[in-house]
């Protein structure tokens, strides 16, 4: 059985080979019957229309990506995005002290009008669907200041009891910039960042193992994360078994439709990553 040092060792001499591993996603020239599937799917999420995103089951660890608009009738030059590959990330149990804070649950629209946003992806993949209500449970002093504020929407699909292959995608934001139940490992430096008009995000790529019952990994899965400031709040994205291009899509979706249009990207198009 490998210690836990050796296990590790094994995790980084893997993520240490794929990381200098990157390709190119290539221009995405959509077909006309992948087209007419994105299209079809087309979502509300709030003022914007959005598309439900065809599957691309590809989960390669390709960490340089191509995204943005595509005409359907030709193709484009799209921008880069790079990723870091990332730490193994960590859990926060946050702690408060009953004497002196109390809980207080908010609704989606509460939760909603505190961030000044909704966390609902305008383009959602076909199978993803929210997990809970949207609502939020934030933590105040006994004085009425905020002292825990983090909102968090979660997509996944449907998997009966644990399943190390389920998709997931979650959502989280706060605007006391409050320490996450999730810390991700990111490199030093700004690798894996880009600026899309006027917000800065950065991307991160993860190796996971997952056991099936078994001492040794049965298998690795990617896990693509991203965090952005936007009007003052910092949000984070986290995905599980989703491939590049769907986190892509998904994770872009949330930004301001300004800054993608500084940056050459159809907000519209973003549905063709997901059917290239």
């Amino acid at each position: 059985m490998k210690t836990t040092a050796e296990y590790r060792a094994s995790i980084d001499r893997k993520a240490a080979a794929r990381k200098g591993r990157t390709r190119l996603l290539g221009t995405l020239i959509p077909a006309a019957g992948c087209a007419v599937v994105c299209c079809a799917a087309l979502l509300l999420a709030g003022p914007a229309q959005g598309v439900s995103l065809q599957a691309a089951g590809d989960s390669s660890a390709a960490h340089t990506a191509q995204a943005g608009g595509v005409p359907s009738s030709g193709t484009a030059a799209l921008p880069e995005f790079r990723f870091a590959e990332v730490d193994e990330g960590a859990g926060n149990r946050l702690y408060f002290d009953p004497e002196t804070t109390y809980r207080e649950t908010w609704t989606a629209a509460e939760a909603k009008a505190y961030i000044g946003q909704s966390l609902t992806p305008r383009y959602l993949l076909p199978g993803l669907s929210r997990a809970g209500s949207g609502g939020a449970t934030v933590v105040r002093n006994n004085d009425g200041s905020l002292a825990y504020d983090i909102v968090m929407e979660s997509y996944r699909s449907q998997a009966e009891g644990y399943d190390p292959l389920q998709k997931t995608f979650t959502v989280r934001a706060t605007r006391l910039f409050a320490s996450p139940e999730y810390l991700i490992g990111w490199p030093e430096g700004d690798q894996g960042q880009t600026v899309l008009g006027e917000t800065t995000i950065r991307f991160g790529h993860q190796t996971v193992a997952y056991y099936d019952g078994g001492e040794e990994p049965a298998g690795y899965t990617d896990r693509y994360v991203a965090e952005f400031s936007i009007g003052g709040a910092q949000f984070q994205v986290v995905s599980n078994n989703l491939s590049q291009r769907e986190f892509l899509a998904m994770a872009l979706s949330l930004l301001d439709e300004g800054d993608l249009s500084a940056a050459g990207i159809d907000i519209a198009e973003l549905a063709y990553l997901g059917c290239a």
